[in-house]
């Protein structure tokens, strides 16, 4: 019932909440259950979220991610909590970054990467950081998380959700700092993205995300297209388009991909003629 919300803010709740999560630190029930009530305060009445990060909520979740770690109810509930502040209050990133939650959000994943909930909300925020603050790219490199989303989506190609917040996340990153495009490379995302796309045609969030990465990774690399090519991504975007005709953030994305791969190797572009892409992008014109 969200429309209760402005009624729990009218009677102190969010400060409550804050005393019963400091007073309980060691008590992963109750902080698993404060946080996601958090959450979904944040979500029902997203002006609610400014109180919370002025009474220090958000240090007081990394204080219960980092008493337990071992709870993948605590780490999934954390990564909500933090994904709908940030969704709310863009510029309460850049406390989420002062008080170290990059690094938390790498040790949740590296705990619990068989739970795709905690995977998925961790990805989420994620995203959320590395668009509100580009500059924390640099800090999500240095932990790790490039590898990490990797292993995260290798763990789970079933899950589509898994997929395409792990693109979204990685979309984010490129974009933020194209310099993190080199350490994608390396750990094999344009074979795991293709991955993510071949296992997940129908769902129009994985494939948009897909194309929008490989956009990014083009654009920032363009010696990074002959990969492309030899995993067959070409091809894969055509698929992508043809399954979501009527989408059109798919369509934006690997239209601008498909440029990007077409500046980057010319001698693509006869590919892009074989495959029938030219008359495609025709039809949506």
């Amino acid at each position: 019932m969200p429309e209760s919300v402005p009624k729990m803010l009218e009677h102190g709740l969010i400060s409550q909440i804050k005393v019963a999560m400091a007073a309980h630190v060691k008590g992963p029930h109750v902080q698993a259950n404060a946080i996601s009530a958090l959450a979904k305060i944040g979500i029902g009445l997203p002006e609610s979220v400014s109180e919370m990060v002025e009474r220090g909520l958000i240090s007081q979740i990394k204080v219960a991610m980092a008493a337990h770690v071992d709870s993948a109810y605590v780490q999934n509930n954390a990564c909500t909590a933090l994904h709908s502040i940030a969704n709310a209050m863009p510029e309460s990133v850049s406390q989420m970054v002062e008080h170290g939650l990059i690094s938390q959000i790498k040790v949740a994943m590296a705990a619990h990467l068989e739970n795709v909930r905690v995977q998925t909300d961790a990805a989420v925020c994620l995203a959320r950081i590395a668009h509100a603050m580009p500059e924390s790219v640099s800090e999500m490199m240095e932990h790790g998380l490039i590898s990490q989303i990797k292993v995260a989506m290798a763990a789970h190609v079933d899950n589509e959700l898994a997929q395409a917040n792990a693109c979204w996340a990685l979309g984010r990153m490129a974009a933020g700092m194209p310099e993190s495009v080199s350490n994608m490379l390396e750990h094999g995302l344009i074979s795991q993205i293709k991955v993510a796309m071949a296992a997940h045609v129908e769902n129009e969030h994985v494939q948009a995300h897909a194309c929008s990465v490989l956009d990014s990774i083009a654009d920032a690399m363009p010696e990074s297209v002959p990969k492309m090519l030899e995993h067959g991504l070409i091809s894969q975007i055509k698929v992508a388009m043809a399954a979501h005709v009527k989408g059109p953030h798919v369509q934006a994305n690997a239209i601008s991909a498909l440029a990007k791969i077409g500046i980057g190797l010319p001698e693509s572009v006869s590919e892009m003629v074989e495959r029938g892409l030219i008359f495609q992008i025709k039809e949506l014109m």
